[in-house]
């Protein structure tokens, strides 16, 4: 999921956290020239129609293949302006942005070379897998007939000196990424609403409640794989099995990606690939639904405690203790 979160990750940065001042003495136009600077994938000129007090300087791509992604992605988004009104100093624009279904996209790859990738991640060739998962993701994103979504996003701008700039919100990047990053967070939430990490420190079979979903872990134990499905050398399977219940009315999303696990040397690990138990993998879950299935990390032989968490972006929000 590296890949996805890299994707995110960057057009987060486009959206949210750079400023300059915008033209156009109608938020029409600031809106027209903020696309048509997405479909040239001129990250620094949308940057210049988005409000946000962050020095411009602070932007640069990740690496690489992060600029290839970025830049692959965004010229296919397509949009039509249907209606403005503007109160004072405020204005909302109603568009329809059709833009690739990347989470429809990479799900489908990930499945298609599933066989292939457990056969790299077992001969610990994970830099081989990487680079087919990164290459098979930019050629069906370039496929002509690569899938695509419409969403119907209301563009939000304020009024300042020097014309409209718009409001940076998780719809907007939802509409550019074919919702890419409420498919990927755990939470549901939309990225930019505050949720505090809980202090506690929970322990098996106790149900831990953030935001709009509860968390609890039913099952622990260390393995040292089957037959060809084995951890590597030193290593053995932490193999967690959670239980996520939606405690709202809302759809909310899942994901193996919204994990991680620290060892008693501070290690944080993101999850492995294993045919080991029923793995938990991603969906959604309708309001008042629950999902239940299992988490495979490959942890050092000698941990003497490890500690698993609900981690679906920069912070840890739950932490549980297994050991």
């Amino acid at each position: 999921m590296k890949i996805v979160k890299k994707i995110t990750v960057m057009l987060t940065l486009v959206v949210f956290t750079l400023t300059l001042v915008a033209c156009g003495p109608k938020p029409d136009a600031t809106v027209k020239n903020f696309f048509d600077a997405v479909k040239k994938a001129d990250v620094n000129s949308m940057a210049t129609y988005v409000k946000k007090d962050v020095k411009k300087d602070i932007f640069k791509f990740e690496d690489a293949e992060q600029e290839k992604l970025v830049k692959a992605i965004l010229p296919k988004v397509s949009y039509e302006i249907v209606s403005s009104t503007v109160e004072g100093s405020n204005a909302t624009v109603k568009a329809k942005v059709t833009s690739l279904d990347l989470p429809r996209i990479y799900s489908k790859i990930v499945a298609d070379l599933m066989p292939s990738l457990f056969a790299s991640a077992l001969s610990n060739k994970a830099d081989d897998a990487k680079a087919q998962l990164l290459q098979s993701f930019l050629n069906a994103i370039n496929d002509p007939n690569a899938t695509k979504t419409t969403t119907d996003v209301d563009i939000k701008l304020v009024k300042g000196d020097k014309g409209w700039l718009i409001e940076p919100t998780d719809d907007l990047l939802g509409a550019l990424t074919g919702n890419l990053n409420k498919a990927f967070n755990g939470n549901g939430k939309s990225a930019n609403t505050q949720v505090n990490p809980d202090s506690k420190l929970y322990n098996l079979n106790e149900e831990a409640k953030i935001g709009r979903a509860s968390f609890t872990v039913t099952k622990f134990e260390l393995s040292e794989g089957q037959d060809f499905d084995k951890p590597k050398e030193g290593y053995v399977f932490a193999i967690i099995t959670v239980k996520k219940k939606n405690i709202s009315n809302d759809t909310l999303s899942y994901g193996e990606s919204d994990f991680k696990i620290q060892t008693d040397k501070g290690q944080i690990l993101d999850t492995s690939i294993s045919s080991i138990g029923k793995r938990l993998d991603s969906g959604k879950i309708a309001g008042g639904g629950e999902v239940e299935g299992t988490i495979t990390f490959e942890v050092p032989k000698d941990s003497t405690s490890l500690t698993f968490m609900y981690y679906p972006e920069s912070e840890a929000l739950l932490k549980f203790k297994l050991k």
